[in-house]
């Protein structure tokens, strides 16, 4: 229950009396790793410690190095590869917090707790990490692991969890370290509580043999341990269906599939949370009215799950809180005064598989952001793979005029140019309108090759074949995986075929159906991995397929003589005319004459190409 912080409903396994696991109770007892259910929290420190973030600032989604990810080995992780990878294996680009947090993707995430403390000079921005677990111990408020200086989240040393360790950049994204999730439930009701943090709580009143209360609950006093702003931000980016990657549809009432941001007017924040190994499958929700904690996993968790998380979670999450919600009058959270709607980056590209793009023009920032303030709303001329602006080196694909589509302008990320903050409680500003330039692009680059092959006469069908060569630039790159390679082939500027392209050199082949006869141009282009392209035409003389149909005699004629005339149209090179399944002549002109026998007979056509429908006369 939000507003009291009592524990309402619990189910701590499947069976207490299995006399194997049944009195472990994995809600409260069991440490378990959050997976990205953790990063509502990474997300809320960087906004309530830094004065230029908001829910339209940009982390960029890419591939590169990070403290723990060296990223020398670009294979995937299988493969011995050692870059941070997001679980679809794709960068999209730059992202908006509001999409990195409802897309759930790692390496944003990682980022935000990176950056959670100002200008971070230490070793593996360990100061930045200590400062995300310390807020997130405040939200969860356990008066027990405070009394002992502990944290209610922690990386260990050993097997058994008993000897905790400094943590890094995994715990961002809650893999490598632990916690409770009755301390988390409670964490992310202090978000629902707009920041205000109270210990949760599973007594209510206890009482001796002869009825004397010895104990009972009265509503402790609450402590604002993150600004209303953050948490309102938050809780708006988290219960925001459009940018959640969960397949389905929402209206502002209700929604279908595996969305279930809204119900009956309620704004519920959802977050989902998978472990790397695939032991734990979790999902989040919490409204102003309760919060919810659903986990699942074999009891030894040791056992990879064998669907995908969701499709246990969610019926398990969505089930409870439509349930508890049911007939309640929608309350949902009220806009602090002080939050500013501002201009915002603008997503266009995919995030994830249920986000609806493109992002909103402007998000919300809390009262003490200054950094960016002078982003104005704009239209320019972007290169859409950096995301930047656009140089005399971006070729012509790659340019695109749009509007708030310059992500330097609310860049965050300092793995990636971004300006840094100066501290949410500083009254100086960073707030200076970039002119960050395409850094993809270099003018002395080299586009792809492609040779074309095709013969000079096409008659009714022939193969065309395209050889590629890379460029500088891979044809295909995880780093810019919204512009895979590309091979279109069109014939008079229409597209006859399109395939995807990766390694170099590459051949590919298809066949060829002329639409018409007489001649025109084939041309194939390729198009690589940052929008360089490169074509090749050539003149080719054609002869289409003609239907062929036969016109004399007529279907269900009587009294035909024999021989007969059969005639026809249509058709290409050598025809044979068929008697009851007998062939009757072969020419190649448009007639012949065939012998009938006396009664009913089948006649039909068949030339180099096709065959026509077959007719029955009768002699």
């Amino acid at each position: 229950d939000v507003k009291t912080g009592q524990i309402v409903s619990l189910v701590g396994g499947t069976d207490f009396n299995d006399p194997d696991h049944g009195q472990n109770n994995y809600a409260s007892g069991i440490l378990i790793p959050p997976g990205s259910s953790f990063k509502p929290y990474d997300y809320t420190t960087l906004i309530n410690n830094n004065n230029n973030v908001g829910a339209g600032s940009v982390f960029y989604d890419t591939q590169g190095p990070l403290p723990g990810y060296p990223c020398t080995n670009k294979q995937l992780p299988k493969n011995g590869g050692n870059c941070l990878q997001d679980y679809d294996f794709k960068y999209p680009g730059p992202v908006t917090l509001r999409y990195a947090l409802g897309g759930s993707r790692n390496v944003p995430a990682i980022k935000a707790m990176y950056t959670a403390v100002p200008n971070d000079t230490s070793n593996g921005k360990s100061k930045s990490v200590n400062k995300v677990l310390d807020t997130a111990s405040a939200m969860m408020d356990n008066p027990y692991l405070q009394s002992k200086k502990k944290r209610t989240y922690n990386c260990y040393r050993d097997e058994a969890l008993t000897k905790t360790t400094q943590c890094y950049g995994a715990s961002a994204i809650g893999d490598g370290a632990f916690l409770y999730l009755d301390d988390h439930v409670n964490g992310l009701a202090t978000l629902a509580r707009m920041g205000k943090a109270i210990p949760r709580t599973y007594l209510l009143k206890v009482t001796n043999s002869a009825g004397k209360t010895l104990l009972e609950f009265k509503q402790p006093k609450s402590d604002q341990v993150i600004k209303p702003d953050t948490a309102y931000i938050v809780n708006d980016m988290a219960s925001d269906p459009k940018a959640s990657y969960l397949p389905g549809n929402c209206t502002e009432q209700n929604c279908s599939g595996y969305k279930f941001q809204r119900y009956n007017g309620w704004k519920f924040a959802v977050k989902t949370g998978t472990t790397n190994d695939g032991y734990d499958g979790l999902m989040t929700s919490w409204s102003t009215k309760y919060a919810t904690v659903s986990w699942v996993g074999h009891h030894s968790r040791r056992v990879t799950l064998r669907t995908s998380m969701e499709v246990l979670t969610e019926p398990l999450t969505k089930g409870w809180m439509e349930y508890a919600h049911k007939n309640q009058k929608a309350v949902n959270w009220q806009q602090p005064t002080t939050i500013k709607l501002a201009p915002a980056f603008i997503v266009r590209n995919h995030i994830g598989i249920g986000s609806q793009e493109p992002s909103p023009a402007k998000d919300l920032y809390p009262g003490h952001y200054v950094g960016g303030g002078t982003v104005k709303q704009s239209t320019q001329i972007i290169d859409k793979v950096s995301n930047k602006l656009a140089t005399s080196c971006t070729p012509p694909l790659a340019k695109e005029n749009a509007f708030n589509s310059n992500a330097a302008s609310w860049n965050i990320d300092i793995f990636n140019g971004g300006r840094a903050n100066i501290g949410s409680n500083s009254k100086g500003t960073t707030s200076k309108t970039t002119t960050a330039s395409d850094d993809v692009h270099n003018c002395s680059d080299s586009p792809p090759t492609i040779t074309l092959t095709a013969p000079d006469n096409c008659d009714i069908t022939c193969t065309i074949t395209a050889t590629i060569t890379q460029g500088t630039h891979q044809l295909s790159d995880d780093q810019y995986s919204q512009f895979p390679g590309t091979v279109t082939f069109t014939y008079n500027g229409q597209t006859i075929n399109s395939a995807r392209v990766k390694e170099s050199p590459s051949t590919i082949s298809f066949t060829f159906n002329p639409p018409a006869s007489g001649g025109g141009t084939i041309k194939a282009t390729v198009t690589d991995s940052v929008l360089y392209s490169a074509s090749q035409s050539m003149s080719i003389n054609t002869t289409a397929k003609s239907t062929l149909t036969l016109s004399s005699p007529s279907n269900g004629a009587t009294g035909v003589g024999s021989p007969v005339n059969v005639s026809w149209t249509g058709g290409v090179g050598t025809y044979t005319v068929y008697v009851n399944g007998a062939a009757g002549c072969n020419t190649t002109a448009t007639s012949c004459s065939v012998t009938l026998p006396v009664g009913n007979s089948t006649i039909y056509v068949k030339s180099n190409d096709e065959q026509t429908g077959s007719i029955t006369v009768t002699r």
